[in-house]
């Protein structure tokens, strides 16, 4: 059914196009080329997001990067939580422009190199995607929370999730006339830290893994309905 969709909206995006074309010939005689001031914005996280189980006991802002035209990352903010003695590190980065890329982003933001780890995809229904992986006796979970549809792992799950989900005849129609992106390319990159000891036992290990998944799909759940908006 998915995959129906998907190549119906890859047929409608071609004939769209065309048409588009044609507003665009009509562009720079009714409309100006600039782009509307708050079409590049912050975001500001909060400095609480309440998980189940867990108690916050701190949160960091993350300092602003530097800015580019199609890769713009604006802030981010780290959230430490606290659950009988096991620690947990959410870092959270909003980025407007984005390719979902995990190797990308891993070296951008954290000192973990993608071709030291090997990452686990995996799927919640209702969620979507995100990837596991072990560094620094450590497990992680990571994924980008996306405006609509489902979280993505991987650069192919993002631009299939981002033309399924975003793309509109109104959003055409103003990026047409340049007053709009034709789908919405934001995402709000997720890592999930917490100690893990891989000598321990099977069952210790599982728990340990299903307690961080939680969190996870907490995190997910909370942040849904608060997704950034779209400046």
């Amino acid at each position: 059914m998915g995959k129906s969709r998907w190549q119906i909206i890859r047929l409608s995006l071609l004939a769209v196009t065309f048409g588009s074309s044609l507003l665009v010939l009509g562009k720079g005689i009714f409309f100006s080329n600039s782009k509307p001031e708050n079409s590049v914005n912050s975001f500001i996280f909060p400095e609480q997001v309440p998980l189940p189980v867990w108690e916050q006991i701190k949160s960091i802002p993350l300092r602003e990067k530097q800015k580019n035209e199609k890769l713009a990352v604006y802030n981010g903010q780290k959230y430490i939580y606290n659950q009988n003695d096991y620690e947990l590190a959410i870092q959270a980065r909003y980025e407007k422009y984005t390719d979902s890329n995990m190797g990308r982003l891993l070296i951008v933001y954290t000192p973990i190199q993608p071709g030291t780890v090997q990452i686990k995809l995996k799927y919640k229904e209702g969620i979507g995607h995100y990837g596991v992986f072990l560094y620094d006796e450590k497990i992680h979970i990571t994924a980008c929370i996306n405006p609509q549809g489902k979280t993505t792992a991987t650069e192919q799950q993002f631009v299939k999730n981002k033309y399924l989900y975003t793309l509109s005849l109104k959003r055409t129609l103003l990026w047409a006339i340049g007053q709009n992106d034709l789908a919405d390319s934001s995402c709000l990159w997720t890592l999930l830290s917490g100690p893990f000891d891989s000598q321990a036992d099977e069952t210790t290990r599982e728990a340990t893994y299903e307690k961080l998944e939680a969190a996870w799909f907490d995190w997910h759940n909370w942040w849904r309905p608060r997704f950034p908006p779209e400046g």
